[in-house]
């Protein structure tokens, strides 16, 4: 295990010349590396071009522009059906996957909110259980429960891809049709920009771009989670930070043009205390 950034970085850049991609079976098998997905782990110059594309996605630029909304919006949404719980309270492991898993399939295939399968998060909280699992397929083994899931929601993934292929087709066919396919904006999600790249769609088939959507969506849910729920119980255990975080969040609202608007990319690079203990 490495700490320092300039040793990381140049492992990083010597990726498919001085080291090489490697997984434990189990986990190879789980996220696509001995299948469809291998081809783009092993093509060096369509991998540069994927990573280029997740950053264009999910970099900087994109916070600055839609992506930090989409993140107010969801949160919002989130915090509202909490306070609405009809039970009275709130299992914060699961709620917070779920709110999560909204915002990633959200911002990675389009889907809003009220129209995610709650299951979903559930599905990609019990894969970690088969990251590490002993690599036996039999049925009632971890491994192949998680396979079971992995290809429910692949299904899903290639039905989206498919629904998107249909309406690009329809939409460059019809000489009537005024619909266009988007280029930018908050409606333009990451499985568009990887339909609309010709880089990646004359280098592998739809299986492996399936794949590439799914290790995302396996990204979100593996590693944000777990930092929410930690923070959610260690401010609670220290109120004067608490204190402090609550008191720069009300000078934001109490400076706000408007009450009701999404948070923006100035207020957020004005919170310094909230950077700090984050």
């Amino acid at each position: 295990m490495s700490v320092d950034p300039d040793f990381n970085h140049y492992i990083l850049q010597q990726e498919g010349k001085l080291v090489e991609l490697w997984y434990m079976d189990s986990l190879a098998e789980f996220i696509g590396q001995q299948g469809p997905l291998k081809e783009v782990a092993t093509a060096g110059n369509l991998h540069k071009n994927l990573k280029k594309l997740i950053h264009q996605h999910i970099g900087i630029e994109s916070l600055k522009g839609d992506l930090l909304g989409l993140m107010d919006q969801v949160v919002n949404w989130t915090l509202e059906s909490w306070a609405t719980s009809p039970t009275g309270s709130v299992e914060v492991k699961s709620a917070v996957s779920k709110m999560t898993m909204d915002l990633s399939l959200l911002i990675m295939l389009g889907y809003e909110p009220l129209n995610t399968d709650p299951k979903l998060s559930k599905m990609f909280t019990e894969f970690r259980r088969g990251l590490l699992s002993f690599p036996l397929k039999l049925p009632g083994t971890v491994l192949h429960s998680c396979l079971q899931n992995r290809k429910k929601i692949m299904t899903m993934i290639m039905n989206t891809m498919k629904s998107k292929r249909d309406q690009r087709h329809d939409s460059s066919s019809s000489s009537s049709s005024t619909a266009e396919t988007p280029t930018t904006g908050a409606n333009y999600d990451m499985m568009d920009r990887l339909l609309d790249d010709k880089n990646v769609q004359n280098s592998v088939n739809d299986g492996a771009v399936g794949y590439v959507m799914f290790a995302l969506l396996f990204a979100f849910a593996e590693t944000i989670p777990s930092v929410l729920m930690l923070v959610m119980k260690l401010l609670p255990e220290n109120p004067l930070v608490m204190e402090e975080l609550v008191k720069e969040n009300e000078e934001i609202l109490r400076t706000r043009e408007s009450k009701e608007g999404e948070l923006t990319w100035k207020e957020y690079k004005s919170m310094n205390f909230t950077m700090n203990v984050s």
